[in-house]
């Protein structure tokens, strides 16, 4: 059975929390106290437990909401900067994870310094041609997605909105998009969708507003009639045309203006946020 209570190393009174204000009494503060007396816990097995169990599995912004998440999560970049900085703490972090120990960061320094500008315009020559034949084995497309997730959440704090009404990805509701089923009058197939940004009054299902994030390999019509069957992403495992990629996204927003009250389009290359009042006409192969 796990400990309910702790005991202060001092007094030897017991709390399920020892706290500042009971250390208070005996001058010091709960680092202090942690730096005196290392082999007593501050916090009882069952208050951890309970605290555990509140919090797993939950993003930042479902614990804290959206400004205390980004706060956080601002000073956990400034500190890994200054870490990572460090040559020292780049080796102490690189044994941990089971690096060798004659990984040294004087080696590291002799192998940077051995990285001529050849190599790297070798490098970047290889990575590119790899664009074209659409070899990926690394996402390189995550600055795209970045700037798609910190434009949801600035705009859900520009906007002075409740992210616990709304669906998105890492957050709101669910900690997911909002997902639901688009119809193909084209081919007659049923297709899984789900909308960047949901915006509800209830957190359930009576939808204000939708926004769909439009970033590269997205088109609009002018692209799709000039070259409507390339293909859509250089990516290997990709089979849809431009016209296929056009197509979906049209369905996507005609179900969105069947769903919300009103629909927006963020493109990225753009930096435009274009509202949608009519339904987008798709276009037969």
């Amino acid at each position: 059975m796990m400990p309910t209570k702790v005991t202060c190393a001092i007094c030897n009174k017991s709390f399920e929390f020892i706290n500042n204000t009971h250390l208070k009494q005996h001058n010091l503060t709960i680092h202090e106290y942690k730096l005196k007396f290392p082999e007593h816990p501050i916090k009882s097995d069952s208050l951890r437990k309970k605290c555990g169990d509140s919090t797993r599995g939950k993003t930042y912004e479902q614990i804290y909401g959206m400004r205390k998440a980004l706060e956080l999560k601002s000073l956990r970049i400034k500190d890994a900067k200054i870490q990572m900085n460090d040559p020292e703490q780049r080796y102490i972090r690189r044994l941990k994870c089971g690096a060798p120990e004659f990984y040294t960061p004087q080696r590291k320094k002799n192998m940077s310094d051995s990285i001529t500008a050849e190599v790297i315009e070798k490098r970047k020559n290889t990575f590119h041609k790899n664009l074209e034949l659409g070899n990926f084995k690394t996402k390189i497309f995550g600055r795209q997605s970045a700037q798609a997730i910190q434009y949801i959440k600035n705009y859900i704090i520009e906007n002075n909105i409740d992210e616990k009404l709304c669906y998105f990805d890492k957050g709101g509701v669910t900690g997911s998009e909002y997902f639901t089923v688009i119809y193909n009058p084209i081919t007659k197939k049923k297709k899984t969708a789900a909308y960047d940004l949901v915006i509800t009054s209830d957190g359930k299902h009576d939808i204000q507003t939708i926004i769909e994030i439009n970033g590269p390999w997205h088109y609009r019509l002018n692209d799709v009639l000039q070259d409507p069957f390339s293909p859509s992403c250089p990516l290997k495992t990709n089979k849809h045309t431009k016209l296929d990629s056009y197509n979906i996204d049209a369905m996507k927003i005609n179900k969105a203006l069947e769903l919300s009250k009103e629909v927006f389009i963020f493109w990225l290359d753009k930096n435009e946020l274009v509202k949608i009042t009519e339904p987008i006409k798709l276009i037969n192969q």
